[in-house]
């Protein structure tokens, strides 16, 4: 007789193979596997028994979240909040609570009726300071800010040309027009349209569903931390390094926000990609040698000097009062380094000698 433990190591298998479909953008081929996996999930639940913590939560959170996978919304409401009715350790009722707030913000836009084109994407946060229709700024717009920065760098890269930090991506006669609309009533969820600029379509030309597709591409191989596949898909270092950090930009911190989710449409197919991967657990992509070490440095960013070719460098007055020059690779000085400032940021640092080279910075 088949145990249920047997069955849920079948359906976790068959969620893997689904997650691999969905990151190939082979959705119908995933959702069919998710689908699979939650019927066989359910029927290891039913056989269960009684069993203690937090085998228990586990499995229930494990079921909730397949049905969000499968878009069973309020199946996995009743299913998280069946868990959340016993004594979970403290963990797993934030994830489980986390899993209810997804499940009644995505029922919710489906009840509203609300449908996306095939030119726009919706966006989406939740967590701890996030409230039905309402959230802190300093949580919102950074990350609004990131995803527009991230579409117009996908669009200069998908049109084959270098990367340019002289060149501002959300400037300029070349950049793409992006318009927001309100945000929707119960939940923080806004919808991005993307327009190509009139002058610069012509046949053949990448239209806005493939920018949108190929953006959420990014933010998706990002999430899954795959170094080897981020280095082989995105060749340019400048670019590469620019991707991380912007994805890193729009991540949850854990804490205030622990999900940004993005819904589009692609060939009449939904496609959900959700970023709960934390900023902190963000690295942009570096080369070790053993004469380089990690240091932190923490100051007053009072200098972005993107002006010379050659050399770009930022400078951070630490809490002594010294200066210190860092260096900044390319992909990171007009996107990711230059909104911080005259404020106060963490920068993380690869340190060989006296020149230190900037990894990845943080306001503080």
């Amino acid at each position: 007789m088949t145990s249920w433990g047997d069955l849920h190591g079948e359906a976790m298998d068959l969620s893997d193979r689904a997650l691999r479909h969905q990151r190939r953008g082979e959705h119908g081929a995933a959702l069919s596997l998710f689908e699979r996996a939650l019927e066989l999930e359910r029927e290891a639940l039913s056989l269960m028994g009684e069993i203690g913590e937090p085998i228990y939560s586990t499995m229930y959170r494990s079921a909730a979240t397949l049905a969000l996978d499968c878009k069973e919304y309020r199946l996995a409401e009743r299913l998280a909040s069946r868990a959340l009715a016993g004594e979970p350790p403290g963990y797993l009722v934030r994830e489980l609570r986390e899993v209810v707030e997804q499940a009644n913000s995505r029922e919710h836009l489906r009840i509203e009726g609300i449908e996306l084109t095939s030119h726009e994407f919706q966006m989406s946060i939740s967590g701890g300071s996030v409230a039905p229709g309402e959230v802190l700024i300093e949580d919102w717009l950074p990350r609004l800010e990131g995803v527009s920065a991230l579409i117009q760098r996908v669009w200069q890269w998908t049109s084959g040309r270098s990367h340019s930090e002289t060149s501002s991506p959300t400037a300029g006669p070349e950049k793409l027009k992006l318009a927001l609309s309100p945000l929707r009533q119960g939940s923080m969820a806004v919808t991005i349209k993307v327009g190509m600029p009139s002058q610069l379509s012509f046949p053949g030309m990448l239209q806005a569903e493939s920018i949108i597709g190929k953006t959420l591409d990014v933010v998706e191989t990002v999430a899954i931390a795959d170094d080897d596949l981020l280095a082989t898909t995105y060749e340019d270092e400048a670019y590469r390094r620019n991707f991380v950090g912007l994805v890193k930009k729009v991540a949850p911190d854990g804490e205030h926000v622990t999900q940004v989710g993005f819904t589009t449409v692609a060939a009449g197919n939904e496609r959900q990609v959700p970023l709960r991967r934390k900023k902190s657990e963000i690295t942009t992509p570096k080369l070790r040698s053993p004469e380089t070490q990690q240091k932190t440095i923490t100051g007053r960013l009072l200098l972005a000097d993107g002006t010379a070719k050659a050399t770009k460098a930022i400078s951070v007055v630490q809490a002594d009062g010294s200066r210190r020059r860092i260096r900044v690779p390319a992909g990171m000085m007009d996107d990711i380094v230059r909104p911080y400032w005259n404020e106060m940021v963490t920068a993380e640092c690869m340190v060989k000698g006296k020149t230190a080279t900037l990894v990845g910075i943080e306001g503080v």
